[in-house]
């Protein structure tokens, strides 16, 4: 179910202000609707597909006494994800108003418990691990393949101690030839070889490869510059695969949605490239040079309205 605040326009018709479902800001011009028109008053209203509420009003006064039409009123409205909206309103003169309302509760966005380890963290975690172990164990390895290419020689001097020890008991004077045998003696060439050649010492540290470009780009929902669950677990891999390489050459640039005025999309592609960039910035040390950029709308991926969600995106670019 959807819920949003909406404001009651001259014409008594409802018009939606902002979205109640994930955390946002919206800017709003309105005009005036009569000559010298100095004040008036603006009424809100909480609102989803069953009900509707009122939710105060502003009263606006002091107006420029400009000709009808003229933009004189920008509102600036900011949902804070939870149960708080922010409503200002600033005049040509810089007249400013602020003003806060309580979401009710039954217009609050759902909370989501987000665990620290949803799917994508958690696979990165254990491939680590195993990462970890296999070169922890690697030497211990070699050492015990060494050691049991000796175990067959002391097996068989260990097996025939039994038979002497029997045959000590039974018959006296077999022992006796026994012990006028003389001792077998180990020469140096059968110790060189018994023994196995030294191996070449084992290369635990890959090199690095070093990446000659990368072009990667996660995606946002509309009107919000939080990261999704889906950009979170992408961005952890990219920080293991960009571990090494020269970060001089990262760029980082934000793109919006072909809606809205282009201050506010230059403003949330903005937002959407510097929160990227400090995710980022807690997995690796990113160079403070690293450009960081908002484009708005000026180079999209789509021109078609319908395919919008691929223009809310930020690119991580590694220049060559």
């Amino acid at each position: 179910m959807k819920n949003v605040l909406v404001w009651k326009t001259s014409a008594g018709r409802f018009a939606n202000l902002i979205s109640l479902s994930h955390k946002g800001k919206r800017k709003i011009i309105l005009t005036t609707v009569k000559d010298f028109q100095r004040g008036g008053r603006l009424e809100f209203f909480w609102k989803n597909e069953e009900k509707i509420r009122s939710g105060g009003s502003i009263k606006i006064s002091d107006l420029p006494p400009n000709k009808p039409g003229d933009p004189v009123l920008t509102i600036n409205c900011a949902f804070n994800g939870r149960d708080k909206v922010k409503i200002g309103y600033r005049t040509d003169k810089n007249k400013r108003l602020t003003r806060s309302l309580i979401v009710p509760q039954d217009f609050q966005p759902e909370r989501k418990h987000r665990s620290f380890l949803n799917p994508g963290i958690l696979m990165v975690i254990i491939f680590g691990i195993f990462i970890t172990l296999m070169i922890i164990i690697s030497p211990w390895v070699g050492k015990s393949e060494k050691s049991t290419q000796q175990l067959p020689s002391n097996n068989r001097t260990a097996n025939t101690l039994p038979a002497v020890n029997q045959q000590e008991t039974e018959e006296t004077t077999h022992i006796e030839r026994i012990k006028e045998q003389p001792e077998p003696t180990v020469t140096r060439d059968a110790i060189s070889e018994r023994t196995p050649e030294p191996s070449a010492k084992d290369e635990t540290n890959s090199p690095v490869i070093t990446m000659d470009t990368l072009n990667k780009s996660i995606y946002f929902q509309p009107e919000s510059y939080e990261l999704t669950e889906k950009a979170i677990a992408e961005l952890e891999i990219l920080s293991i695969s960009l571990k090494g390489q020269d970060l001089s050459r990262l760029r980082i640039t934000g793109h919006c949605a072909l809606f809205g005025t282009e201050e506010e999309r230059v403003e949330l592609s903005l937002k959407r490239a510097e929160n990227t960039a400090d995710y980022l910035r807690s997995r690796m040390d990113i160079p403070e040079s690293t450009p960081i950029r908002g484009f708005g709308g000026s180079a999209p991926a789509s021109m078609d309205k319908d395919k919008q969600d691929r223009n809310r995106r930020v690119e991580i670019e590694l220049n060559p």
